[in-house]
C-alpha cells in the first residue's frame, strides 16, 4: 500500500477549516493508489460519481453544541449505481445547511439511518420531513433507526410523535403536491443484534449494536460493488464495531476530547468529565485502540470539538496507540472510496453568502485486510497498554496458498495454551486455557471487575451460552446481552 504525505502531522497550531485552510486534517490524505485524479479540493457539481464508488461527506461534524463552524452529527454517503443514492446518517442540527449547498436533488432525500435518538443527532429532521417537501420532495421520507427496550423508546415511537407534533404544520400542507412527502415511514432495526436492513440497488447496510447509554443505540455498515464505510453513531470503545470492520475501507468513529481536556472546555469537575468522556463516549487514547484492533484502511475522527484546544492532544493521544492513516473530521470533509479499494481525503466547496466555502480523503488496494498486512492475528494481549501482540507476523492460511487476514483473522490457529491475565484501565480480566481462534477475542469463561466500587461493571460470564447480566452505567443495569462488548473489558 502506498502512502503520499502531503501535509505534517496534526498539531495545535493547524490551521482549521473555519479559519480558511482547504485542507483535511490528515497527515495522510491519500491512501493506496487510486485511479482517478482528484483536485486538490473539491467543488461541488464538478465530478461525477464512478459507477463502484462512495463518496463520503461529513455534513455534521460537531458535538451537541452547534456552532457556525460545527453542525450536529450526520454523515451522507453517495454511491455510484444508476439510482445515483444517497443515504443520510443521523441528521444533527445545522448538518441540512451544509447539504442545501452540495447541488443534491431534493427530491432524493427519502432514506435516513439514525444511530440513537439523542437530539443532536435528529435534530434536523423536521426540516428533512416538512420543509423539504415543500422544496420539492414528493416521496416520504424512509427512517431505519434502533428498537427499544421499551416500544415508547424506539424509533417507531419517535416517528409517531414526530408526526403529532407538526401535524398543523402537515395540515396547513392540504392541497400542495408536497404533502405526499411530508410522511414518515419507520423501520426500526435491532438494536441488541447485528442485522442487515437495507439491500437494494447493490447497496447493503447492516446495522450492529453499540454501547451509549441506554439500550437502542446502533451503527451500520455500508457495503457497496466490493467497498464498504462503517459508522459507528455514539459509543463506548465495543467489540461490535471492531468486528464490523472486516474489510472495511473507512471507519468513522465518535471521539471526545480526554476527560482533562473536557473538563477544561466545559466548565465541568472532573469526575463528571471522567463520566460523559469514558463512560458514554470513547476518548482519543481508546480510539487509537478501535483504529488498531478494526484495521480499516482508513479511519476518521468524528463528533469531536475541533478547535485548537482539542486537536493536538487528540492527535498525540490517539498516536500512542494507532500508526495508520487518521483524519479528524470537519464539516464538508470529503472521502471517496474507489474502484481500486483506494481513499482519498478532501475538502469540498459549497457556495454559501458569495463566497466558496471549503472542507477531502482518498483510499488503493493491497491485501484486502490491513490486519493480514500489519498485525497478523490479533490477540487479547493487543488490548492491553502498552503490550504488543505476541504475533505480528504476516501469516499464510492453513493449506498454503496467498496470505489473506479474510482467512488469517478467522483461523482456528491455538493460542498458548496458559492462563494469561490482562489489565486494561482498570479492568482485569482472565482467560481459561483454552483454544482460542487467533483475532477472536474470548467471548465467554470471562470474568469483569471492571470499576465495581462505582457499580460501572459488575459482569460474570460462565460459557457461551450465558444470558449474561448487561452492563452497568450510573448505577443503572442496561442489557442484558450475551456477550458484555465492551473493549475495556477484554
Amino acid at each position: 500500500m502506498r502512502r503520499i504525505t502531503l501535509t505534517a502531522e496534526i498539531t495545535a497550531m493547524t490551521e482549521l477549516a473555519h479559519e480558511g485552510s482547504v485542507h483535511p486534517l490528515t497527515a495522510t490524505p491519500v491512501v493506496g493508489t487510486p485511479g482517478v485524479t482528484y483536485a486538490d479540493v473539491f467543488t461541488a457539481g464538478t465530478e461525477e460519481l464512478g459507477p463502484d464508488e462512495i463518496r463520503v461527506t461529513i455534513l455534521g461534524s460537531g458535538d451537541p453544541f452547534v456552532t457556525r463552524s460545527q453542525a450536529s452529527a450526520s454523515v451522507l454517503m453517495e454511491v455510484g449505481n444508476p439510482q445515483r443514492d444517497f443515504f443520510f446518517f443521523d441528521l444533527g442540527s445545522g448538518s441540512l445547511a451544509n447539504f442545501n449547498g452540495l447541488g443534491l436533488p431534493v427530491t432524493s432525500t427519502t432514506k435516513v439511518f439514525i444511530s440513537h435518538l439523542h437530539a443532536d443527532h435528529v435534530g434536523d429532521m423536521p426540516t428533512l420531513l416538512w420543509s423539504l417537501a415543500k422544496g420539492g420532495r414528493r416521496d416520504p421520507v424512509e427512517v431505519w433507526g434502533p428498537s427499544g427496550a421499551h416500544p415508547d423508546l424506539g424509533t417507531a415511537a419517535y416517528a409517531r410523535n414526530l408526526e403529532a407534533a407538526h401535524a398543523w404544520d402537515f395540515a396547513s400542507m392540504a392541497g400542495h403536491p408536497g404533502q405526499s412527502g411530508a410522511r414518515i415511514i419507520p423501520t426500526e432495526v435491532p438494536h441488541d443484534r447485528t442485522a442487515v436492513v437495507y439491500e437494494r440497488n447493490g447497496v447493503q447496510i447492516s446495522s450492529f449494536p453499540v454501547i451509549h447509554m441506554l439500550d437502542g443505540a446502533v451503527g451500520y455498515r455500508l457495503d457497496f460493488a466490493g467497498r464498504s464505510v462503517v459508522f459507528s453513531g455514539d459509543t463506548r470503545p465495543c467489540h461490535p464495531v471492531v468486528d464490523a470492520c472486516d474489510g472495511a475501507d473507512l471507519l468513522i468513529h465518535e471521539t471526545f476530547p480526554s476527560a482533562e481536556v473536557f473538563a477544561r472546555k466545559a466548565g465541568v469537575p472532573p469526575s463528571q468529565a471522567e463520566a460523559v468522556v469514558n463512560g458514554v463516549h470513547t476518548s482519543p487514547s481508546m480510539v487509537g485502540r478501535v483504529f488498531e484492533l478494526a484495521g480499516a484502511r482508513m479511519s476518521a475522527m468524528w463528533h469531536l470539538a475541533v478547535d485548537h484546544e482539542t486537536v493536538g492532544p487528540v492527535v498525540t493521544q490517539m498516536r500512542a496507540h494507532h500508526d495508520g492513516p487518521v483524519v479528524i473530521s470537519q464539516d464538508l470533509t470529503v472521502f471517496n472510496v474507489t474502484r481500486r479499494r483506494s481513499s482519498h481525503v478532501r475538502h469540498r466547496l459549497i457556495r454559501a453568502r458569495g463566497r466558496w466555502l471549503a472542507s477531502r480523503t482518498r483510499l488503493g488496494r493491497r491485501c484486502r485486510h490491513r490486519p493480514c498486512r500489519r498485525r497478523g492475528g490479533l490477540t487479547p494481549s493487543s488490548l492491553t497498554d502498552g503490550a504488543a501482540s505476541p504475533d505480528r507476523a504476516h501469516r499464510k492460511p492453513q493449506g498454503g496458498g496467498a496470505s489473506c487476514c479474510a482467512r488469517t483473522r478467522r483461523s482456528a490457529q491455538p493460542q498458548d495454551a496458559t492462563t494469561p491475565t490482562r489489565r486494561l484501565l482498570g479492568a482485569e480480566w482472565s482467560v481459561q486455557p483454552e483454544h482460542v481462534p487467533v483475532g477472536v477475542l474470548p467471548r465467554g469463561r470471562l470474568s469483569c471487575r471492571l470499576d465495581e466500587r462505582a457499580g460501572h461493571h459488575r459482569n460474570s460470564w460462565r460459557d457461551r451460552g450465558s444470558s449474561g447480566r448487561g452492563y452497568h452505567w450510573g448505577g443503572l443495569v442496561h442489557g442484558p446481552f450475551r456477550h458484555c462488548r465492551d473493549l475495556r473489558c477484554r
